[in-house]
């Protein structure tokens, strides 16, 4: 009896320890012609622990349960693709209809954290929509001000738009200025962009995946879910 016991207690631990077990997790996300889907923001359950797939649909994620569902943004519209115990998945996903196919792919567990680690290594500060919001400001880079370690920001002498840059004011004629990216499309300014759309920002010490003006850091913008 003690040892029924016991070996049902293990049992139950086992399986606690497997539902909750964090893994590094890498997908590919393709529509059903097998074109990739690029600059989907894919997160599960924290919109803030979030991939964004690349040019090939790739994307990985750490922190992952077994159990999890993938919610997949892409133009405003959300998708959820449960897990189902995969280690890597390939997800084949119709945008118009909703509807999706999902295959466990072994040769995505060889590449670990290739998909995630740059990010994560270049995270610089996440901030909320409505701690901007709170700052009262009308300007977004203003409001960014003082929140962001290595972000400096500037007015014009003569009240005009603020500037940005991440590693402090080099030369005169050299360009620190960041990148700003909106839902994933990167963009020239933000000046007119209003604060009550915004969900939360995240700013890259260095993004030089979107080119050589990466290199001087990203602001990302994400706007609200509606």
């Amino acid at each position: 009896m003690k040892k029924t016991l016991l070996l049902w207690l293990c049992l139950i631990t086992i399986g606690c320890y497997a539902q909750e077990r964090k893994i590094p997790f890498n997908g590919i996300l393709k529509d059903f012609n097998e074109k990739p889907i690029k600059k989907a923001r894919i997160y599960i359950k924290n919109p803030r622990s979030y991939a964004m797939s690349n040019k090939l649909g790739a994307f990985g994620l750490t922190n992952v349960n077994y159990a999890d569902t993938l919610h997949i943004v892409i133009k405003k519209q959300t998708y959820q693709v449960p897990i189902e115990h995969k280690r890597s998945i390939v997800i084949l996903l119709d945008t118009e209809s909703g509807k999706y196919s999902t295959r466990e792919d072994f040769v995505l567990l060889d590449k670990r954290f290739d998909h995630v680690s740059h990010r994560e290594r270049n995270l610089g500060a996440i901030i909320s929509g409505e701690k901007l919001r709170q700052t009262n400001s009308n300007n977004l880079l203003e409001a960014l001000a003082g929140k962001v370690p290595g972000l400096n920001i500037t007015k014009n002498e003569q009240g005009g738009v603020a500037k940005a840059n991440m590693r402090g004011i080099n030369s005169f004629n050299s360009d620190t200025t960041p990148i700003f990216v909106l839902d994933g499309t990167v963009i020239s300014t933000i000046d007119t962009l209003p604060l009550h759309d915004i969900d939360y920002i995240e700013v890259l010490k260095d993004a030089s995946y979107y080119g050589s003006r990466g290199s001087n850091g990203a602001i990302l913008i994400f706007t609200k879910i509606y």
